[in-house]
């Protein structure tokens, strides 16, 4: 079996858009119209649930993170 790629791993709700290992908090698809779509891996909300964060935290933490594609010096709230 061949992993999907590209636009149909994208479609498919897919954790990557590759084959390689998926190791960043958020990812960067370039579009063909040009500019970029970011996505957040799929494992964040998953563990932020697990450590008992509250789901408006969940969402802030998650919003901070696809805007500025860092999880680092994120404010306090």
């Amino acid at each position: 079996m061949i992993a999907p790629t590209g636009t149909i791993g994208l479609v498919m709700d897919c954790d990557t858009t590759g084959v390689e290992p998926d190791f960043a908090l958020v990812k960067f698809k370039k579009l063909a119209g040009g500019g970029y779509f970011k996505i957040i891996n799929r494992c964040v909300p998953e563990a932020l649930q697990t450590l008992q964060y509250q789901q408006s935290q969940i969402d802030d933490i998650i919003s901070y993170a696809v805007d500025t594609g860092r999880s680092r010096a994120m404010p306090a709230r």
